[in-house]
């Protein structure tokens, strides 16, 4: 007809969305279970979100239970419930659930039923004995973790908090070989160290008043001579503006420099504003 999805949506009295769900219907499912929504035995919902995805996946599977439907239909809640259960089933369980939808969907429903009276008679005392089986569970796997919680506060108090100390010891004497970040977070769950104090207050700075200058060596390669470069490093307290001063060796790279003073002297320095 040559109109558009809005023209459609509009004579037709349905929005844009409803007329775009109803084309990707018809073009995209198979003849039979297209057929099955028009003679109204299968549901546009059931067809695209159930039908459609078993029938891209198994076309045996979808036929067997397209003709259940027909025979014994589902309700939308049914029939969600059975797809859940048959996207978790193994094959050989899928061809039983295939064959017969409505036998899967009252034994389901009885076994909940037979689980509701089990609660109900058992009472919470029942829940309260389930979750005590599981604590005990629990307190059984950490059990044996108790022995080294006590190797490590000993070990932390003889190398006075030194984590590093800490796993020396342990490796000496327990044979515990444990990586420096491993023993750190022992240390952090089991409480061992002291928190940080909280801070008291903070500065505030107005613009000039303050800065923070570091200066430190850094090995580089400058074409493919490794040389020392100087790296000096400014932050302005107020504006947090970071000034970089690079200062590389202008000829005999590898000539060593004795002090600050003969390397500023003769060497170039270019700064950055960063």
């Amino acid at each position: 007809m040559g109109l558009s999805q809005r023209e459609v949506a509009r004579q037709t009295g349905r929005d844009v969305s409803w007329v775009s769900r109803r084309l990707d219907l018809v073009c995209g499912l198979p003849d039979p279970l297209l057929q099955a929504v028009r003679e109204g035995t299968l549901s546009p919902w059931a067809a695209t979100r159930i039908l459609a995805p078993l029938a891209r996946a198994n076309t045996d599977h979808a036929s067997s239970m397209l003709d259940a439907l027909k025979a014994t239909p589902l309700s939308t809640r049914e029939l969600a419930r059975w797809f859940e259960h048959y996207q978790r089933s193994p094959r050989s369980v899928r061809d039983r659930l295939v064959a017969q939808p409505r036998l899967f969907i009252e034994s389901l429903a009885a076994a909940n039923e037979i689980r509701a009276d089990r609660h109900v008679r058992a009472g919470p005392e029942a829940q309260w004995e389930r979750d005590l089986r599981h604590l005990q569970a629990l307190i059984g796997r950490l059990h044996p973790a108790l022995p080294q919680m006590a190797y490590l506060k000993s070990a932390f108090e003889r190398a006075q908090g030194n984590v590093s100390r800490m796993g020396e010891l342990l490796t000496a004497e327990y044979e515990i070989p444990v990586s420096y970040s491993t023993f750190t977070r022992w240390v952090r769950d089991a409480g061992l160290r002291a928190p940080p104090p909280e801070r008291a207050g903070f500065y505030a700075f107005a613009p000039g008043d303050e800065m923070q200058h570091d200066t430190s060596p850094h090995r580089v390669t400058l074409g493919d001579t490794p040389v020392t470069a100087q790296c000096a490093g400014l932050v302005l307290a107020y504006s947090r503006r970071l000034f970089i001063q690079s200062i590389t060796p202008a000829s005999d790279a590898s000539r060593p420099a004795s002090s600050c003073s003969r390397r500023c002297a003769s060497w170039t320095a270019p700064v950055v504003a960063a």
